[in-house]
């Protein structure tokens, strides 16, 4: 039974999406940075630097079940944009391990990007499970205000065992930024074979240094809030999140652009 658990569970909070996109509700589908591999990869076309490498872990203060850490990275050759991560969630008794390579090109104010995942998953007495899956995404900035984003995870359907399916997932959103310092997210997530969540998530720019954010994701009541410390080539972000039965995570980031 708590294997069970664990494997449903891990269908939702297996990545980490960095403490930047979680601190305004991992409202993933219009993020442009280089987490946008594991979510929708068009994104990675739509970041303002070239090439980035970052580090992220997630903590959770009472179980070690649930500890991430993870390593992205995106660089651009020629006209395509290329991201790379790698991430590790669970402990000893459970754990996934995951590789995710995208690609993504831009057309005029469309971009679009795909990513190949394969997930390694082991848990305690049971066989350990290998899997390939596949992302594909679609961006496009409307204006300088709005921005649209979609993608299909693991659009092939793999499956962990014949009865036990990796998630695939349809993601809708829309990014509205009604002046420079602010930006307002919303999405509406659809797991097969589970209701909707709906997402709503916002970041705003205190001064040149100082961003704060805030989000939350209606299907389990999860609460997120973050800030983060720019510079011109190195940012720290942490997030925090709660919900009553997963308690608090906090998660941090750091960022160096090359």
């Amino acid at each position: 039974m708590l294997i069970s658990c664990s494997m449903l569970f891990c269908q939702t909070v297996t990545y980490d999406y960095s403490a930047e996109n979680e601190s305004s509700g991992n409202v993933v589908s219009v993020a442009n940075n280089e987490y946008s591999t594991i979510a929708n990869p068009s994104g990675l076309a739509f970041s303002d630097s070239n090439n980035i490498i970052s580090v992220s872990t997630t903590q959770n203060f009472t179980s070690t079940l649930f500890r991430k850490y993870s390593l992205a990275t995106k660089f651009k050759t020629g006209k395509v944009i290329s991201g790379v991560l790698v991430n590790n969630f669970g402990g000893d008794a459970f754990h996934q391990n995951c590789a995710a390579i995208a690609l993504a090109h831009k057309i005029n104010t469309i971009s679009l990007g795909a990513t190949i995942n394969y997930l390694q998953t082991f848990a305690e007495g049971y066989s350990s499970h290998h899997n390939i899956s596949l992302n594909l995404g679609a961006t496009i900035n409307i204006n300088n205000k709005i921005n649209i984003g979609t993608y299909v995870a693991n659009i092939n359907q793999n499956k962990y065992t014949k009865t036990q399916h990796l998630p695939t997932i349809m993601s809708v959103g829309l990014k509205y930024k009604p002046y420079s310092a602010l930006f307002i997210n919303a999405e509406i997530e659809k797991y097969i074979d589970y209701k909707p969540n709906i997402k709503l998530g916002s970041q705003y720019t205190l001064n040149k240094y100082l961003l704060i954010a805030v989000g939350i994701n209606c299907s389990n009541i999860r609460l997120y809030s973050g800030i983060g410390i720019n510079s011109k080539k190195l940012s720290i972000w942490c997030s925090y999140s709660y919900n009553y039965y997963l308690s608090s995570m906090v998660q941090i980031t750091l960022k160096y652009k090359l």
